[in-house]
């Protein structure tokens, strides 16, 4: 356990390197610079794999969640499309419209939209 808790300073910058010179001037630079060399890649490549993998669920939810909107978008009836896009493409504009059309246009509902596309449809 002291070694485990001496190595977790080591790799925090709590280490007694001049301490390991002192007992055995070799060994101690032989062991010590491999240990925090090795030891800073291992805490990388963990750090690194928890990113990745973070990132890896995000992108398979937001692909997810694509095919789902067009899923639905598809089973929309094609007149409700026509309806939801004109309103969308027209609420921008309904401020420099006439008074009667912005009348119109906050009044327009499905079947109006209906009626004005009947004849494209089939």
């Amino acid at each position: 356990p002291e070694g485990i808790q001496t190595g977790f300073e080591v790799l925090q910058g709590a280490n007694e390197y001049f301490e390991l010179l002192e007992a055995d001037s070799v060994a101690a630079p032989i062991f010590f610079y491999p240990y925090v060399f090795i030891m800073i890649f291992v805490v990388l490549n963990m750090t690194v794999a928890i990113i990745m993998d973070g990132y890896l669920a995000m992108q398979e939810q937001r692909k997810a969640d694509q095919l789902s909107e067009l899923e639905d978008l598809v089973k929309i009836q094609p007149l409700t499309q026509m309806y939801r896009g004109l309103i969308r493409h027209l609420e921008p504009c309904a401020a420099f419209l006439p008074a009667a059309w912005k009348a119109r246009l906050s009044g327009m509902n499905k079947e109006m939209v209906i009626e004005l596309f009947s004849d494209y449809v089939d």
